[in-house]
């Protein structure tokens, strides 16, 4: 059973000492998800969406990584796709773009914070 109300329930923004905590761990989840797709052909295990929110958080405060070139590269899209799915991910609230480059939203980071306490507790 998801327990989603969960999720919600980190309402202050964690400290940089936590948040580094969680990009450490988002940086695993990362790893195994390209180490899969060794296994099987290219385009089967496509989840856009979670590979750049994953890799934005693995990388939040760092330009050269959250600029579009660098998440169209992580996750394997043209830069002309990533605009696409980046464009639907600030229209939902996920994400937002400043100077620096793309980043999660406040609203939506405790949220996501709160996804890796619940499915990787081991890990947190």
């Amino acid at each position: 059973m998801n327990s989603s109300p969960e999720l919600g329930q980190v309402h202050e923004l964690p400290t940089e000492l936590v948040l580094g905590r969680y990009a450490r761990l988002a940086r695993t989840v990362q790893a195994r998800r390209r180490a899969r797709r060794v296994l099987l052909p290219s385009g089967m295990l496509v989840d856009v969406a979670w590979d750049l929110l994953l890799h934005l958080l693995a990388h939040r405060g760092d330009p050269a990584q959250t600029s579009l070139e660098a998440l169209a590269a992580a996750a394997e899209l043209s830069p002309t796709v990533a605009v696409r799915w980046l464009s639907l991910l600030q229209a939902d609230g996920l994400v937002q773009f400043r100077p620096s480059g793309w980043e999660l939203t406040p609203s939506f980071l405790p949220r996501m914070i709160g996804h890796f306490r619940e499915h990787y507790p081991e890990a947190v």
